[in-house]
């Protein structure tokens, strides 16, 4: 019977209950709200409301927060009341039930005098709130208060006790009891929209009247839209406007005198931002954002509040992973315009990097005018601001200055939202899975002492998933290619000398980007970057020299001493290579070093292949080392043991391997690249005869089939067709043919 595929099953419509259970990279953005409610360090009620429509996951995510306070432990952690208005839904009994279930939270004896104190104080409030709908500030309870009193005879009893009750004074005596509690109270009230509209109303007339209590924190969930028709409908005024006077910090579930306001929230900016230095550039450029985009939406002390909510909210599970001026602009967005931040999170490749071969600026320029348009006019010019200093791309979208490709180096050193390694911090509020941390980064540079020290965290990092690919090596390696200039020359020589022990082990993970690209980046291409670099800023030439010569002598991959070798090779125009495209560049090494090298590693080579405790042959690439012998002056040698090692069943087939490659090509109104399959028999034709290598592979399939691959047989039968029967390699019309033919059998 066929397996059901594990990856096709549909989701439970059940809400997780751990970080275990999340597969929509929703436990960063719990994570991170969390530590935002636990580090609260006001006595003040806060009130936090996690919005969305129903079946967005808003009890999920609560779920993840609440299990979040539970692992950060300890007695500062707050006392966690759950009250689901909804259980009470149609008994007129939400203001009793409420103070009732907070009251018995706050009864256990371990919790403290003031505790106990508060929970049998808010006992008797509940009493004597019931009917006394005269007073002002619970007037608006009066309905709720009066029917829940039942018959005239129970109306009459509660009436007495509650004449007893000096209310006002109950409310002191909670607020002081409260105010001495050393830790936060948090009220989590989940699925308010599931309750009637007058039942939704009366949930905020608590909230607004009765219940801000000192210390305490309320956690609300429910459907914004739903809750603000209720509002208008049963209280008559614009339910937007009455949600922002009681819910301090709105949150979307994931898919933020005019002087005084200014001096008021650039004081609070400076005081969020503490003692993180901040450079000249860094100062410019919030003052430019400030300027361009944010200060026309601070009208008022409670817009200037609701940024700096959003901003202690964003910013500290973030600090050092971004740049502040760029999380400034965003966080603005966010707070006032998060349409905004809907059209730019969701096509990040319209915003982020430079301008790229076959970018299209006027199909770009049209996008960008396509969402703008939705914006309402009065926030669009500021938007417009914020995003041309935000986004090279849009800026140039729209008439603004080209970038080349190398100042996306430059971004990523300062954690631009314009460059695209860094882009999805901003909008996940975390740094995403699979990503490397700044403060991953700087251990594994303090990591760079010693060859065996990082090549253990080389190890951990191929087993370790990438975010788009298979390890996190690729960011590894991109990183120390970024940072060869910044880092010490110790730590370079120390980088490279691990790059070259390590190096085959890192070329044989394939960390393509998974989304591709006409040429897609290996990391072959990323290991000869980051080691070039290391090694030009590892010292002078005589320090190179002698770095670059240990580590060929000694236990170095072969395949990357054949590759890196020949790099240097390039740079003096030996070895076949033509002239460098770019002229007057420095060399690494000098020509006799090179020279005496080429010389070296082929002597080296040929020990290798004679070895019989570990067979040459074996290696992932021993193709590319045999083609490298050839290279560097024994073609005769290499000849003869490839075609002597090709005998072997195995052998040969890994030789065809090696000789394959993807095909990609791209039309000009194709959204994506056609890939397909080509074994290059010329280049095996170097090397073997071709007539006995298409006799050996349609023997392997006449005679042994049943034990090959799909994969395999699929290699053998393109060798066989791309060699003529009088042992040619098929010219390149024929070979495109042949790729084309057996793409379409993919």
């Amino acid at each position: 019977m066929t397996q059901p595929n594990n990856s096709l099953r549909l989701l439970s419509d059940v809400a997780i209950a751990d970080v275990q259970q999340d597969r929509l990279e929703r436990a960063p953005f719990a994570r991170s709200l969390a530590q935002s409610i636990h580090s609260l360090d006001t006595h003040d009620s806060f009130v936090f409301g996690l919005c969305g429509p129903w079946g967005s996951g808003k009890t999920s995510v609560l779920n993840l927060v609440l299990a979040e306070l539970k692992s950060i432990g300890g007695d500062t952690s707050p006392i966690v009341v759950h009250f689901n208005p909804w259980w009470f839904s149609g008994k007129h009994q939400l203001l009793e039930s409420f103070l009732h279930q907070l009251a018995a939270a706050l009864q256990m004896p371990e919790k403290g005098e003031n505790a106990g104190k508060a929970s049998g104080l808010l006992t008797k409030l509940s009493a004597g709130l019931r009917p006394l709908s005269w007073l002002p500030y619970v007037g608006e309870l009066a309905k709720a208060g009066s029917e829940a009193a039942g018959n005239a005879a129970d109306f009459a009893k509660t009436m007495a006790d509650a004449a007893k009750q000096d209310v006002h004074g109950l409310r002191n005596a909670i607020d002081e009891a409260l105010t001495k509690f050393n830790r936060k109270i948090l009220i989590v009230m989940d699925d308010i929209d599931r309750l009637a509209a007058d039942e939704i109303a009366e949930i905020f007339l608590i909230l607004k009247a009765v219940a801000d209590f000192p210390n305490t924190v309320y956690f609300l969930s429910f459907d914004h839209d739903v809750v603000c028709s209720a509002i208008k409908e049963k209280l008559g005024v614009d339910g937007g406007i009455y949600l922002e006077k009681i819910v301090q910090l709105q949150i979307d579930v994931p898919t933020i005198g005019h002087t005084a306001i200014y001096n008021l929230f650039l004081s609070q900016l400076e005081t969020l931002v503490g003692d993180d230095k901040i450079t000249a550039d860094e100062k410019q450029d919030l003052g430019n954002f400030f300027h361009d985009g944010v200060k026309q939406f601070l009208t008022t002390p409670r817009s200037a509040k609701k940024l700096l909510n959003i901003l202690r909210f964003m910013y500290p599970p973030l600090r050092g992973e971004v740049y502040l001026p760029d999380m400034l602009a965003i966080a603005t967005l966010f707070t006032f315009v998060p349409a905004a931040i809907a059209a730019v999170s969701s096509s990040p490749s319209c915003f982020t990097g430079t301008e790229r071969f076959g970018d299209n600026k006027d199909a770009l320029k049209v996008f960008h005018e396509g969402w703008l348009k939705g914006l309402s006019d009065d926030v669009r010019p500021q938007v417009d601001s914020l995003l041309r200093r935000l986004f090279s791309k849009y800026s140039w979208a729209f008439g603004g200055s080209a970038y080349a490709t190398d100042f996306e180096l430059i971004w990523r050193r300062q954690l631009r939202a314009r460059s695209a390694a860094h882009f999805d911090k901003y909008f996940l509020f975390s740094v995403p899975q699979g990503a490397i941390s700044e403060a991953d980064w700087r251990f594994l540079v303090g990591e760079m002492v010693d060859v065996p020290r990082l090549g253990q965290q080389i190890e951990r990092l191929i087993q370790n998933q990438g975010r788009g690919s298979v390890s996190k090596c690729k960011e590894f390696l991109e990183r120390s290619a970024d940072w060869a200039e910044k880092i010490t020359p110790d730590s370079n020589r120390v980088l490279f000398a691990t790059l070259m022990k390590y190096g085959d082990v890192l070329i044989a993970v394939k960390d393509e980007e998974s989304t591709g690209g006409f040429i897609p980046t290996d990391n072959w291409a990323r290991v000869q970057r980051a080691m070039m670099k290391a090694l030009e800023h590892s010292g002078d030439i005589d320090v190179r020299q002698r770095l670059w010569s240990t580590c060929a002598a000694g236990d170095s991959g072969l395949h990357i001493t054949c590759e890196f070798l020949d790099l240097l090779a390039a740079e003096h125009e030996l070895l076949g290579h033509t002239p460098s495209v770019y002229p007057g560049a420095q060399p690494l090494l000098q020509k006799a070093d090179v020279e005496s090298s080429i010389k070296k590693v082929c002597r080296k080579i040929a020990a290798e292949s004679g070895r019989l405790d570990v067979r040459l042959q074996d290696h992932a690439a021993f193709l590319r080392i045999a083609h490298h012998w050839y290279r560097f002056g024994s073609q005769s040698a290499s000849k003869r043991w490839l075609r002597k090692v090709t005998k072997e069943d195995h052998v040969m087939l890994a030789a065809i391997e090696q000789a394959s490659s993807v095909v990609r090509s791209h039309g000009t109104s194709d959204r994506v690249t056609r890939q397909s399959l080509r074994v290059d028999t010329s280049f095996l034709g170097m090397f073997l005869n071709l007539r006995q290598l298409k006799q050996h592979a349609q023997r392997l399939l006449a005679t042994a089939k049943d034990s090959l691959t799909v994969a395999q047989i699929r290699l053998l039968s393109l060798t066989v067709d791309s060699i003529t029967d009088d042992g040619k390699p098929c010219d390149q019309m024929d070979r495109n043919r042949l790729a084309r033919h057996f793409a379409s059998d993919e």
